[in-house]
């Protein structure tokens, strides 16, 4: 265990335990209220310098620490290498405290005479979770390692998460998770203290925190599933998904709560309700996707890291604190019945409210099919996105149409001129729901989602601009929240019902049409060795525009995985999406021969000679991060001026790879390196696609023969005349018998230096050649290539690509609606900043 980190765990829980305990005494005796904010002051600057360490230990590489090494490697940049900090379950953790404590420290000063009992039990929220981390240490050694045993680097960052979108995402969720704790923590004083009015004041600004930050965090998490996971959507109910999106929905319902509370001073009981049910389901949550128990149903869900029992204990414990507290004043807390008619703005609240709950509601029961299946079912099964669209599509209906009356009225009843505006809005509606027949909307189910949501962008827009035009611009707030969020709901049915995709293979340099564009596969282009394959595509929009899209194929060194990064090209109306799914790389032209050179000695391939003049070390840091070390090669031809070629080999840590050069004058004649030996001034080069090759190659023991057109070629054994490793010489033959009509030859290909010589030409045969792959000594056995130059060439395969094209109708509208109502949420929490000063500071 890595001390200080351990201590400074410890010292946080101990410091969190004080303050509690301070916080307790001070309801007798306020003296205590400053020891308690010392105490929980201490708490948070521990947790502020154990994050601090962690991020150091990570920064420099300690491979001491299992966390460490488990997400961090020497490569990653610092941007990613800061990101690994909640690449796992202790550093998410150990985030998620960081914001809770900090958030703490202007919670203590703005909660006023609430103060006491409000730390008591946000105290506890952030002390369940400091307790997981003192069961599973974020600063843990390896177990059993000695000194010297220590990763000299680390197994590194899943690569689908080294996007700029997860450096950002994570921090933001997870404020939005520890702001969640605030409204759940004002919800319980208030009960406790028998004041139910003045809480909403004091919880309106931290829901619309909460409900702000969640907001973007799942904007930031469905953009970056959008353009890193390839499967061309933005949202998948997978349950990581769903453990951000229903707390966001109920605290969207307590949002609107509090309003209407704080307006008709009512409905006191559904708030305290959605208060604690918004907090409690980020618990739930929390269960499901960090104990394990969605393993098998989540691409996002954590493995069990044996804090499945603290993560149950904190959901009992919370929840029997929450329905004790709500059944011990249930009659007690005021209740009044309404007198407004249907048609109004306090009735179309309530509906919203419940709205909003059956939909979170029927999220979690989809989230939680594998554990409630598991009752009856051996095999637990999961609901797949058809239950969320089937089930979600009346209810977001009714949403649309709710978002869009509610403008038209007032606490009473309607609002003046009801009838004038409500034409204007209906006519728009009217239009833009005829517009969306004519490009294709014909199911009446689509038709009638469409005309819903229509009704609620023209109506809350047309608000909006009101409100904008007579000076009440903080009042537009919720207006353009409940504009966005109906843009919002009008992409999903064009990105989820419209679009088009198509699976296609490109061949390289084969234009191929598909969707109305002309796609050419231009090759792969890996600019340095480090750097990810991009497979180069050239498009043709069907107006003759070009442009040119990477999406990008790769395996992952350290896990061997698969990775494959779409690419996008965004157009006002639509997006054209390409996903990689099969690189096959062309078929390699076959070797024509093999040729071992030294140095300043000419060898003969057919009727050339080829003379290796030396080694070329100019270009050696050519490419970044590699050694580049290359050849020169002279060729001579009868008839033609000697040619200089300077094959290369290019070699980083996680290999050596061969670069060919083209010969002139052939037509796909190339020249590689397949070996060299420095010290001996000695190289092995291939030749290929110079007609012939490898007619038959076999593993062939002592007195075993190969056959090949009338030649019988049989192995007799090692000659180990000149082999003596004392003296440093590793030179021997090897006897081989080649018979063909009666006539009988010997011949013995060696080996100098560990190195074979080079092929041996078989006499009288017209160039058949025979050459020495791989020697077991140790079982009598050879590996034999026999070259035919007269072999028929066989055709070239050029390389190809599949791919998904997808084109996107008016996906934008799903950013432009999150900004929409991320940008009237805001507005709306700077309205309410000051509702707290309202509140007395002393009971």
């Amino acid at each position: 265990m890595y001390t200080p980190g351990a201590i400074l765990m410890w010292m946080a829980f101990l410091f969190g335990l004080a303050s509690t305990a301070f916080y307790a005494m001070s309801l007798r005796d306020a003296t205590w209220r400053r020891a308690a904010r010392q105490a929980f002051g201490l708490m948070t600057l521990a947790v502020i310098i154990a994050s601090a360490l962690l991020m150091y230990l990570l920064v420099t590489h300690d491979y001491r620490v299992f966390y460490v090494t488990a997400y961090s490697d020497n490569t990653l940049p610092l941007n990613y290498l800061i990101s690994t900090f909640w690449a796992g379950q202790e550093g998410s953790f150990l985030l998620w405290i960081f914001w809770g404590a900090v958030l703490g420290l202007p919670l203590m000063r703005f909660s006023r005479h609430y103060e006491s009992r409000v730390m008591i039990f946000y105290n506890l929220t952030v002390l369940s979770l400091i307790m997981l981390l003192v069961k599973q240490n974020p600063f843990r050694f390896h177990q059993g390692l000695t000194v010297g045993m220590i990763p000299m680097d680390g197994q590194g960052l899943n690569p689908l998460l080294q996007n700029p979108w997860m450096v950002i995402h994570p921090p933001v969720m997870f404020l939005g998770y520890a702001a969640a704790a605030v409204p759940f923590a004002f919800a319980l004083a208030a009960l406790w203290m028998r004041k139910y009015e003045e809480w909403t004041k004091a919880a309106l600004p931290w829901a619309l925190l909460s409900l702000f930050t969640l907001g973007a965090a799942i904007m930031l998490g469905g953009y970056w599933s959008y353009e890193t996971l390839g499967w061309g959507g933005y949202w998948g109910w997978d349950p990581v998904e769903n453990a951000s999106f229903v707390p966001w929905l109920f605290t969207a319902a307590l949002v609107h709560g509090l309003l209407l509370q704080r307006g008709r001073h009512r409905f006191t009981k559904t708030n305290l309700i959605l208060a604690i049910s918004g907090y409690m389901f980020v618990v739930y949550a929390t269960f499901l996707t960090r104990s394990g128990v969605l393993a098998n149903f989540s691409v996002h869900s954590f493995v069990d890291l044996g804090i499945t029992g603290w993560l149950v204990f904190n959901m009992i414990f919370f929840s029997v604190i929450s329905i004790a507290l709500l059944a011990w004043r249930w009659r007690e807390i005021p209740g009044k019945e309404g007198t407004e008619p249907f048609f109004s703005r306090t009735i179309f609240l309530v509906v919203g409210i419940i709205l909003l709950a059956a939909i979170g509601l029927m999220v979690i029961l989809g989230t939680s099919s594998p554990l409630i299946t598991r009752l009856w079912m051996t095999k637990p099964a999961q609901v797949g996105p058809d239950f969320y669209n089937r089930v979600g599509l009346p209810l977001a209906i009714a949403l649309g149409l709710l978002l869009g009356v509610v403008p038209f009225l007032r606490w009473e009843g309607a609002a003046e001129g009801l009838k004038r505006r409500m034409a204007g809005v209906l006519g728009v509606t009217a239009v833009l729901t005829g517009v969306a027949f004519a490009l294709g909307v014909h199911r009446p189910s689509a038709i009638v989602y469409t005309a819903a949501v229509s009704f609620a962008i023209v109506a809350n827009l047309w608000w909006a601009a009101a409100k904008v035009a007579q000076g009440k611009w903080r009042g537009a707030g919720a207006y353009l929240s409940h504009a966005g969020v109906a843009i919002m709901l009008l992409a999903f049915l064009t990105t989820g019902w419209f679009d088009h995709s198509e699976k296609i293979r490109l061949t390289q340099n084969k234009p191929t049409k598909v969707l109305g564009y002309t796609l050419t596969f231009q090759g792969v282009e890996k600019p340095t060795p480090q750097a990810r394959d991009a497979m180069v595509v050239r498009v043709t929009t069907p107006r003759g525009k070009n442009f040119v899209l990477k999406p990008r194929m790769w395996v992952n060194a350290k896990t061997n995985q698969l990775v494959a990064n779409p690419d996008i090209k965004n157009f006002l109306t639509s997006d054209l999406y390409l996903a990689p799914v099969e690189y096959q790389p062309a078929k390699e032209a076959p070797v024509s021969g093999r040729l071992t050179l030294t140095k300043g000695k000419a060898v003969a391939f057919r009727d050339w000679k080829l003379t290796f003049e030396g080694f070329d070390l100019s270009k050696q840091n050519a490419v970044p991060g590699a050694l580049t070390v290359g050849v020169v090669v002279t060729l001579e031809r009868p008839g033609e001026k000697p040619v200089r070629l300077e094959p290369s080999v290019i070699s980083t840590d996680e290999g050596a790879q061969a670069v060919a050069v083209k010969i002139p004058g052939t037509a796909a004649g190339t020249i590689r390196l397949s070996g060299m030996n420095a010290s001996a001034g000695i190289v092995q080069v291939e030749l290929l696609g110079l007609g012939g090759g490898v007619a038959r190659q076999a593993v062939l023991h002592r007195g075993e023969t190969l056959s090949y057109k009338g030649y019988e070629i049989t192995f007799n054994d090692f000659d180990m005349k000149g082999f003596d490793p004392k003296q440093g010489k590793i030179d021997f033959g090897m006897s081989f018998t080649v018979r063909n009509d009666g006539r009988t030859v010997e011949l013995e290909p060696r080996v100098k230096m560990g190195s074979p010589v080079g092929p041996v030409e078989i006499p009288g045969s017209g160039g058949l050649t025979l050459d020495i792959g791989k020697i077991d000594a140790e079982n009598g056995a050879v590996q034999v290539l026999l070259f035919d130059p007269k072999l028929a060439p066989q055709p070239l395969k050029p390389p190809s690509l599949v791919i998904d094209v997808a084109t996107k109708p008016l996906i934008s509208l799903v950013w432009v609606g999150t900004l929409v109502t991320l940008f009237g949420i805001l507005m709306a929490l700077f309205l309410r900043r000051r509702d707290i000063a309202s509140i007395p500071v002393e009971d």
